[in-house]
């Protein structure tokens, strides 16, 4: 298995050293850099090259969500993990509005099993999608609300096995 190269930001030290060794339990992620601001973490994308970047949402300078938008614009493959307190739909819509592949975003509360943050990494390198299964719930339910949409025939249990 090829080495997975991330970059760490976070404005907290304690979390950005946290990720670090959650991701170095696996042997095929290496944490390449750590930023504690939203420039610096651009300017360590643009010399270290990662295949993933995990980002807090709200830190100095540039937020989480205009630091992956750069990043992406740069280096189109590179897979995004926000991981906020937030879970303000305002932030995943402006995350996932030039398209979903190969980003994620996480709420702190559920990175508390590592293998969640773990398994996130992984599937973004891969280009896939993840999101909090909250979100999910919450997305899901705005969207049914909507006249006309095939989510609103749904059952309560069918939109949570959906979610």
């Amino acid at each position: 298995m090829e080495t997975l190269r991330v970059v760490v930001a976070d404005n907290s030290q304690f979390m950005r050293v946290a990720y670090k060794r959650i991701l170095e339990t696996e042997d095929h992620i290496q944490v390449v850099g750590m930023a504690s601001e939203g420039e610096e973490a651009i300017r360590q994308v643009e010399s270290l090259e990662p295949d993933v970047v995990v980002l807090d949402v709200r830190m100095p300078n540039v937020n989480g969500i205009e630091v992956a938008q750069r990043v992406r614009a740069m280096r189109p493959d590179t897979g995004i993990v926000i991981i906020s307190h937030f879970d303000d739909t305002e932030y995943i819509v402006e995350l996932l509005k030039d398209g979903p592949e190969g980003k994620a975003y996480l709420l702190k509360t559920s990175v508390d099993d590592i293998a969640e943050l773990i398994r996130a990494v992984g599937a973004v390198s891969q280009g896939q999608t993840v999101l909090d299964p909250s979100i999910v719930q919450r997305l899901a339910k705005a969207h049914s609300s909507q006249a006309g949409s095939p989510l609103a025939e749904l059952t309560e249990r069918e939109r949570e096995v959906l979610s």
